[in-house]
């Protein structure tokens, strides 16, 4: 915005006062973390020190707001859209070493729930969107559909019926099926 103001005449003159930007809103960061709930400690503690980089940006002065997502075989929301600072640091590093025990591991379930979540800020500039996934790489379950409704998963593990006995199927003949 550009805003101009200037003093009376007084001898057939004044001062006018240009300001450029002085009046533009604050643009704020928006990173939602992505978190496998089955993903090692080292990992998490890497988040933990994205989020030390980050309170870098917000002691600069810019405004960082910061989401916790988790996913296994269900995605839950473990914080919400919240303002990153030194108050709050401690506490965002505990929602991201928090873990679930729940079995599977979907990767594009949590993706996809997070891409909402992200699009849910219809308000924001794409560039201040950000998606950090925080995972062994490791997925058990997924989905081969885009329909959100359809609820089947696949998995790399079986059982047989008849002896109750267990596979993974997770080798490189397996690859074309996942």
């Amino acid at each position: 915005a550009i805003d101009k103001t200037a003093t009376g005449l007084v001898n057939d003159q004044t001062n006018v006062t240009l300001s450029v930007g002085g009046t533009e809103d604050e643009l704020s960061a928006y990173v939602l973390f992505v978190l496998d709930k089955s993903t090692s400690t080292d990992v998490r503690n890497e988040a933990g020190q994205m989020l030390d980089e980050l309170m870098g940006q917000v002691n600069a002065g810019y405004t960082v707001n910061v989401g916790v997502m988790s996913f296994e075989s269900s995605a839950d929301l473990v914080l919400d859209w919240t303002p990153l600072n030194a108050e709050n640091l401690t506490s965002i590093k505990d929602k991201i070493n928090e873990k679930k025990t729940e079995s599977g591991t979907n990767i594009y379930l949590g993706l996809r729930e997070a891409k909402k979540k992200l699009d849910a800020l219809t308000n924001v500039d794409p560039a201040y969107k950000h998606l950090v996934l925080v995972t062994d790489g490791i997925t058990y379950l997924w989905s081969n559909s885009t329909d959100e409704t359809d609820k089947n998963l696949y998995s790399i593990y079986s059982e047989s019926v008849s002896n109750m006995e267990e596979s993974l199927s997770a080798g490189n003949d397996m690859m074309v099926k996942h």
